[in-house]
């Protein structure tokens, strides 16, 4: 244990204290974090490293790292995505291929053994100290004091909000799956979260308050589903020491848990597949009219169901949704001019006129294939409420970041309670 130890100190300092300067920047800190893997490999044994590996807990790793990336690009599909800065050149992404991997087995490993070595007698002890200290890999907490300064808040909350916290959430159910599966299961969250990181060019563009939300939500959610995902029996299964206060739970309780996993699961994908049709990736999607220009074939609160299409298949008679400067608007085609060049006409059917504005091919976005009478005023009230709240809290910046950050330390203390009440961990 001393070993390992002295290494993870040796190389935590190194790396954050030794700065070298071009690609002795990359093959510095590998060769270290390649060592920790080795001895970290070492102190738990391959006996040991195999007897951990659990395949119900890697799966499940797994597909929580994937729906978490579902959900983040999925969020990027409103915010816009960004380039990377990172070079995606052959060279390029094999140095970062050994800089990525080297650091990943070297953290894990080292966890892993903390986690196995400590955490069967008091679990919830070691989850607690063993997710402090690797949160600090990633986000180092003496960072917050090097920019701290009272009469400039804003620093420290951006690194606490877009640095720690989320580093945090992450170690913590990084740890508890290592605590559960080994290392393996670890590698298995943490493998595709970092590839899409470090591989993939393009990322969503997340701004501050999405950066914290998503960040620090995400896994918290990942570890009270895996938590509640597991029965005492599991638990004991994979070599936790567990008592409950309460009388044990009976197999139809148990099975209900589970079905209930599965429910919040097939909850999960359909708010995906929601999501999905709502930006139009199947060509198909909802938007709601705001204003009685096309009234009474389509009522403000009205939900209309639109097809992208092209120009050429528009028809006169056809009802269109297309920009109109900064607004969206939906018109009825009144005329359509030109043969090569389209030019499009349009009228409200509540107008008296037509639009003023021709309307070009550029502009469209869809063609309404149907309405769903009243159904679109629960988003209007509810994009009012946000609307408003976002404005009260623009007004300040300061304490747009001190409400964000206080909401996501609350949601944390709150998960990890309840975390904690429903499997009631108790040493023997």
């Amino acid at each position: 244990m001393v070993l390992v130890a002295s290494m993870l100190t040796s190389v935590f300092l190194l790396t954050n204290i030794y700065q070298p300067t071009g690609m002795m920047a990359y093959y510095v800190p590998s060769a270290l974090w390649l060592c920790l893997a080795l001895t970290s490999l070492w102190a738990i044994g391959f006996r040991d490293l195999r007897s951990l590996y659990k395949r119900q807990i890697a799966l499940i790793a797994l597909a929580v790292a994937v729906a978490q990336l579902f959900i983040i690009y999925d969020v990027g599909l409103f915010v816009g995505f960004g380039y990377s800065t990172l070079s995606f050149t052959p060279f390029g992404i094999l140095i970062n291929i050994f800089y990525v991997s080297s650091k990943l087995l070297g953290v894990e490993l080292s966890r892993s053994y903390f986690m196995n070595t400590f955490g069967r007698k008091k679990p919830i002890l070691t989850l607690a100290i063993v997710s402090f200290a690797f949160a600090n890999i990633y986000a180092p907490i003496y960072r917050a004091f090097e920019v701290f300064d009272v009469n400039q808040p804003l620093p420290i909350l951006d690194f606490l909000g877009t640095k720690f916290l989320p580093s945090m959430s992450t170690s913590l159910l990084t740890s508890y799956l290592s605590l559960l599966g080994g290392a393996v299961a670890s590698i298995a969250y943490r493998t595709p979260l970092l590839a899409a990181e470090w591989f993939i060019p393009i990322y969503p563009n997340l701004n501050w308050g999405y950066q914290v939300l998503l960040g620090t939500l995400l896994p918290m959610l990942g570890f009270v589903y895996v938590s509640q995902g597991l029965s005492l029996r599991d638990l004991r299964r994979v070599g936790v020491r567990v008592t409950a206060k309460a009388p044990g739970r009976t197999r139809r309780q148990e099975r209900n848990e589970h079905r209930s996993i599965l429910i919040w699961g097939a909850i999960l994908a359909c708010s995906i597949l929601m999501v999905w049709f709502a930006s139009g990736l199947f060509n198909i999607y909802p938007t709601v009219p705001v204003s009685q220009s096309m009234s009474p074939s389509i009522e403000v609160g009205d939900v209309a169901i639109l097809e992208k299409v092209a120009p050429e298949e528009l028809r006169v008679g056809d009802v269109i949704q297309f920009w109109n400067g900064e607004q969206m608007m939906i018109h009825r085609i009144y005329e359509i001019l030109g043969t090569d060049s389209l030019t499009f006409i349009t009228k409200g059917d509540a107008n008296n006129a037509p639009d003023i504005d021709p309307v070009y091919p550029s502009q469209i976005r869809g063609r309404v294939l149907f309405t769903i009478p009243m159904i679109g005023w629960a988003s209007i009230y509810i994009k009012e409420t946000f609307t408003w709240l976002w404005n009260v809290l623009l007004m300040d910046s300061v304490t747009t970041y001190a409400v964000l950050t206080t909401l996501t330390l609350s949601a944390f203390a709150y998960v990890m309670y309840r975390a904690g009440q429903a499997r009631r961990w108790f040493v023997r």
